[in-house]
């Protein structure tokens, strides 16, 4: 079960049930499988995303640009909050990346390898430096998920994100 974000927790009524037919393998926010995405997704965030044209467009990051070929400096949107009231900053998104390309069971590491350099200049603002050029980069970092710093003790059990839903109850009897 995940229920919006807006509304409180305590009451039964204002809860949204939603039901998939296959089962999420897991809550791990750097998980490529479509099943595990078309669930994630709504609790978690990237920093950009992509229209109905297929044009990358904000989503965290208020806005991007080039330093030159192999520097990209991105401006995160004003006073985002997760779902556990921390607010988002360059340091969470350093983590999420982190996580990405660390991680041993990664899914999305492929998308941050050219990543040779990570740089908060300050709590929204962050500079990544690649080993290579990359038209594509953009493109990839719509599958990077952003959560906070502080979450990753559970994140693979208790999901945090800034999307529209946030997790409250995971149940997976069927019948």
């Amino acid at each position: 079960k995940i229920r919006p974000t807006p509304l409180p927790i305590h009451s039964r009524d204002e809860e949204l049930i939603i039901a998939f037919p296959n089962f999420l393998t897991s809550f791990e926010p750097t998980t490529y499988t479509v099943s595990n995405r078309s669930r994630l997704v709504n609790i978690y965030e990237a920093l950009v995303r992509m229209d109905e044209n297929l044009r990358v467009e904000p989503a965290l990051a208020k806005s991007w640009g080039f330093i030159d070929d192999f520097t990209y400096e991105f401006r995160l949107r004003d006073t985002v909050k997760f779902h556990n009231g921390k607010i988002l900053t360059s340091q969470d998104v350093k983590a999420s990346f982190d996580r990405a390309k660390e991680y041993v069971n990664s899914e999305v590491s492929s998308f941050v390898q050219n990543i040779k350099e990570f740089q908060i200049i300050d709590s929204s603002t962050f500079r990544i430096i690649t080993e290579n050029p990359d038209p594509l980069f953009l493109q990839k970092l719509t599958a990077l998920f952003i959560f906070p710093e502080n979450a990753l003790d559970d994140i693979e059990t208790r999901p945090i994100g800034s999307g529209a839903y946030s997790f409250f109850r995971y149940d997976d009897t069927t019948g």
